[in-house]
């Protein structure tokens, strides 16, 4: 999660004013909730290819539930005014179909992410290549679809409550 934007503290300008008074500064966030992607048709493995990226994620203390996770972790960071909203982008037309294809084919299923798959046991070397065969099959039928979701938050701090 990164500050969406912060100013230069005002409270040094001025010093009797309370902290409930002084300028805002204000945080934002977008983080997925990987239980919730899918690539359809499932094809018999689809879901488990998302399975398979959230427990590579887990592996490298990654956290792929963080967009509904999330809410919590900001308020223990002090900040107020939280409003959330949640997002799902969908992939449908041929184009971004032939993204999420060479997103899996290519990035997913290369040898630098395949390797620490097999290393963490969030894999397998056939379930890597029935997932292969299945995104050949899945890019070709006109139903593909695919879908992400995130939480996704805005928050304030004033200035000089703890994170200058």
């Amino acid at each position: 999660m990164i500050p969406s934007r912060t100013s230069p503290p005002l409270s040094s300008q001025y010093p009797s004013r309370s902290p409930a008074t002084l300028p805002l500064r204000d945080f934002a966030c977008r983080e997925m909730i990987c239980a919730s992607a899918f690539l359809h048709p499932d094809l018999g493995v689809m879901k488990s290819a998302t399975e398979v990226f959230e427990d590579l994620l887990e592996s490298d203390d990654g956290h792929p539930q963080m967009g509904k996770e999330m809410k919590g972790h900001i308020l223990a960071a002090g900040f107020e005014n939280l409003r959330m909203t949640g997002t799902i982008d969908i992939y449908s037309i041929p184009k971004e179909i032939a993204f999420v294809h060479a997103l899996f084919s290519e990035w997913f299923l290369s040898p630098e992410i395949v390797e620490p798959s097999l290393k963490y046991g969030a894999t397998t070397l056939e379930l890597s290549e029935r997932i292969r065969a299945a995104l050949e099959q899945w890019k070709h039928d006109s139903g593909a679809v695919a879908g992400l979701s995130f939480g996704q938050a805005i928050a304030s701090k004033p200035y000089g409550s703890g994170l200058d």
